[in-house]
């Protein structure tokens, strides 16, 4: 398993540098763009959503979906946290020479990929709530998890896991309080 996950790193990642206009774009992809979403989704969860309720039944019930955001990005924080804490993976940068880093990003935290995780888990939470939407996140954050590989700051198999978490705790934490 570990030589797959360092031969599609290095096949994926073997193509930055060589284009600097698609390194630009998966730089953007990599961190603007997860915030730019994060803030987006955030601003439509807490303030456009309960504005935009026509009684006080919705408006609560905006409130309990933007507190089940909260919840479930803190959870996927804190999960992710503790496994990195717990697995201490190195990162690309600090395990392989030669490679096309990008970007420089933490040290010895590779796995999982916080950035999948949350990408993820917006993908999901928003696609409880309105499928088109969802599925379109669900597509950036396929192309976040890539676009880590690609700048050379994680792993694939950091994201693909990463990428579960952020899609597994906010389901499970929908069905426990749907029952």
């Amino acid at each position: 398993m570990h030589s797959i996950n360092v031969e599609t790193f290095l096949f994926m990642n073997g193509f930055a540098g060589t284009s600097s206009i698609v390194d630009q774009v998966f730089l953007f992809i990599t961190n603007p763009l997860m915030f730019i979403i994060l803030a987006s989704v955030s601003m439509w969860v807490f303030i456009i959503a309960p504005l935009t309720s026509r009684d006080s039944y919705e408006r609560l019930d905006a409130f309990k979906k933007a507190l089940f955001f909260l919840i479930c990005l803190f959870i996927v924080w804190s999960v992710v946290e503790f496994l990195k804490g717990f697995v201490s993976f190195p990162r690309p940068h600090e395990y392989l020479h030669g490679i096309r880093t990008l970007l420089v990003y933490g040290e010895y935290d590779s796995f999982p990929s916080l950035h999948a995780a949350f990408s993820f888990a917006l993908a999901t939470i928003i696609y409880y709530r309105s499928k088109r939407v969802g599925i379109l996140l669900y597509g950036v954050a396929t192309l976040v998890a890539l676009s880590r590989v690609y700048v050379g700051v994680h792993f694939p198999l950091d994201v693909i896991v990463g990428a579960l978490i952020g899609v597994c705790i906010p389901w499970a934490l929908r069905s426990f309080f749907k029952n």
